[in-house]
């Protein structure tokens, strides 16, 4: 069982990873497009406050995220609009 678990976390570890390669290269696409340096920062917290929100969303696949959780969350989504 616990191998499957570890294999199940590389699967979403992947995924992540995937998800914030895309979002960095559609940055990269519009930067060269543009030939601008603007959209390195905006995509860099796009990507970060996109991976938080997907993975407390999966959070909640499992039983409902505890308020913990929530307030974590929220706190990460605030330093990175920071950004």
């Amino acid at each position: 069982a616990t191998f499957q678990n570890q294999e199940h976390l590389g699967v979403r570890l992947g995924k992540l990873a995937a998800m914030t390669f895309g979002v960095q290269w559609i940055g990269y696409t519009f930067s060269a497009m543009l030939k601008t340096e603007k959209f390195y920062d905006m995509f860099g917290t796009g990507s970060f406050l996109l991976l938080t929100a997907y993975v407390h969303y999966r959070s909640g696949q499992t039983p409902r995220p505890t308020l913990r959780t929530d307030i974590v969350m929220c706190m990460v989504f605030a330093w990175g609009v920071r950004l």
